[in-house]
């Protein structure tokens, strides 16, 4: 992830006028920073270290994450572009110039709407965070290879590939012991379910909510 240098030399700027303080007060609590040094933060020339960030981030009550990228959608969608351009995930998944930007867009969406996410981001919980992006990333790779997106057709899909496991594990059942009318009369309901769910997917137009 690469960060914008530009940024978060506003972000350091910010910080520190906030604190109505000048470049060499601010340096001399940030480590001992010459003033030339938080100058050239400030102007996107270049980074402060781990440390220096670190102490950055504290001053303006922040974390480093928000600090380097300033919003989670910032650092989700790089975190997530990331992770498709790895090879094994292309390879599994599928992904493709012509595809990334989508599964980029969607799983970004999701991890938008998980609840609390945002909290994460704004106190530097980064382990979570990461593992909640990476999750969403692999739903939305999966959901593609299984044509069961988030959409009408894709809703309808999931649940015919539900009702079909299901199916194949009731199976078990009927081949020790259980009642024959029972597990008959399940089995109906399941394919009946499957029949209608078919009659949904003509029925509804593929609309992306």
């Amino acid at each position: 992830m690469k960060e914008n240098l530009k940024d978060v030399g506003k972000r350091i700027f910010d910080i520190r006028t906030k604190l109505d303080l000048t470049q060499e007060e601010f340096g001399e609590m940030i480590d001992g920073a010459k003033k030339g040094i938080v100058s050239r933060w400030e102007n996107g020339m270049n980074l402060p270290n781990r440390k220096r960030l670190e102490m950055i981030a504290k001053k303006g009550g922040i974390s480093v994450e928000k600090l380097l990228f300033g919003s989670l959608e910032n650092y989700a969608h790089d975190r997530i572009e990331t992770i498709t351009h790895s090879k094994d995930w292309e390879n599994h998944f599928h992904i493709t110039d012509e595809n990334r930007d989508e599964i980029i867009g969607i799983a970004l969406n999701q991890v938008l709407k998980i609840p609390g996410v945002k909290d994460y981001f704004e106190v530097g919980n980064m382990n979570v965070l990461n593992m909640l992006i990476y999750n969403e990333v692999s739903n939305a790779g999966d959901r593609r290879i299984k044509n069961t997106q988030l959409t009408n057709t894709g809703l309808c899909n999931f649940t015919t590939l539900e009702l079909s496991k299901t199916m194949d594990g009731i199976r078990v059942y009927s081949e020790n012991g259980v009642d024959e009318n029972l597990y008959n009369e399940i089995a109906d309901i399941l394919e009946y379910a499957s029949y209608k769910i078919f009659k949904l997917k003509e029925k509804f137009d593929d609309t992306l909510k």
